[in-house]
């Protein structure tokens, strides 16, 4: 039966002898309230084919993720594109935190002997992950030493971390006696390898030696880290995030890091195109767009940020001038030899053309010949022009408005 409450609300009663009654109504709300959730779960499991971002389900401080988008093209298998994007997120996030550990210069995870463990274990022979060992492998293949400058990097840091200019100028070399003194104290020590080195001894098995001369230097200045990849880190690791994916058969992704480190991985033959960006003097131009085809490794250099995680390797004084990350080991100076210098290959990985342009790209001047020797295809801009490598390759929407034109170089 039906009555009024107080309110003038009808309330429905029902009587004890309708208990099955009851009990039929309380099923079928029931019913109606699972079916209803059930749909709402079931459009949040439902994706759709194509470009989404695959996000790490890791936390954010356990994983190297936050410093890389993942793009990838769902619905190209015969696989649903919510199992595809399932697989691929355990996939990536693993990945992911894996990378994290392994290049980690501070901080030792257990079970991992990761760059840290090294830095606490001098002088010892330690297993370590491939990943790891391949890196310094490529490293020692191009004579380069710049994972040994990690006291100048600590150093630098701690101006890219400063929010005025006279607590900066405290760890800037050019301006500090202190700073100057320091570097200069410690650059003999990093550049000899009889003082430090890392010694390969083959079946992923390393060495980090630390001359006795090094160690007590380093316990008087409070050094503890000797090695540490810093601004490289991420082209390793990029190359190791893609290789897991090529690996899986997941190829129709794009996974980019905040500093300039780009891994397509189609093998499609799709199209895609790259911005093209220039500073001159305090203005950053965005000069023409690359297009390209297919799978491509790309190395962006720049000697300015881009975006707000680049704090941690940039400094913009007041008067605008900005010191980078890109220390060379010959004086302990912040240099680079032109403002922008991007590499690419089809083949080769990110580590591989970072580290065939480093020596170019961190000096006072370019070496134009000794690009031109490069077995990767460069792109830089100076005085509003564009110098590519590649005859072949393909500029659009070259900028042009008030007064400024980038044209490409004949």
């Amino acid at each position: 039966m039906k009555k009024k409450n107080n309110n003038g609300i009808r309330e429905i009663f029902v009587s004890p002898q309708y208990s099955n009654l009851r009990i039929c109504l309380a099923v079928i709300l029931l019913v109606a309230g699972v079916t209803l959730i059930a749909l709402s779960i079931s459009k949040t499991l439902v994706t759709s084919p194509g470009w989404v971002t695959i996000e790490s389900n890791v936390k954010p401080e356990e994983s190297c993720s936050g410093d890389f988008i993942f793009q990838y093209l769902l619905g190209e298998t015969n696989q649903a594109a919510n199992l595809e994007q399932r697989d691929i997120t355990a996939l990536y996030s693993q990945a992911a935190k894996t990378a994290y550990q392994v290049f980690h210069e501070s901080e030792s995870f257990a079970g991992v002997n990761n760059v840290a463990y090294l830095n606490s274990h001098v002088n010892q022979e330690v297993v370590v992950p491939k990943v790891l060992y391949d890196a310094f492998a490529l490293l020692e293949s191009h004579e380069n030493r710049a994972i040994f400058f990690a006291p100048l990097y600590a150093q630098y840091l701690g101006m890219f971390h400063s929010d005025e200019d006279h607590v900066a100028q405290m760890y800037d070399p050019s301006r500090d006696g202190d700073a100057k003194a320091f570097v200069d104290e410690v650059l003999p020590y990093l550049n000899d390898e009889t003082m430090i080195s890392l010694e390969l001894l083959g079946n992923n098995r390393v060495k980090l030696f630390v001359a006795d001369a090094y160690l007590q230097f380093a316990q008087g200045k409070a050094i503890t880290t000797f090695i540490d990849f810093y601004w490289l880190k991420n082209a390793f690791i990029v190359d190791y995030l893609a290789q897991e994916m090529i690996n899986a058969g997941y190829t129709n992704g794009v996974i980019s890091s905040f500093d300039g480190y780009q891994r397509n991985l189609d093998t499609a033959n799709r199209s895609y195109s790259l911005n093209l960006l220039d500073r001159v003097e305090k203005d950053v131009y965005h000069a023409a767009v690359m297009e390209y085809v297919g799978a491509l490794s790309m190395v962006s250099l720049r000697s300015y940020p881009t975006g707000d995680l680049a704090v941690q390797q940039y400094y913009q004084w007041a008067d605008g001038r900005i010191t980078s990350c890109h220390i060379d080991g010959k004086d302990g100076r912040s240099k680079t030899a032109v403002n922008d210098l991007l590499g690419y290959s089809k083949t080769a990985g990110c580590a591989e053309i970072l580290l065939q342009l480093y020596p170019l790209y961190v000096a006072d001047t370019l070496d134009t010949q000794a690009l031109q020797e490069l077995t990767v295809e460069t792109v830089y801009c100076k005085d509003y022009k564009i110098y590519a490598s590649d005859g072949g390759i393909s500029l659009s929407g070259l900028y042009d408005q008030d007064g400024v034109s980038y044209r490409k170089a004949e």
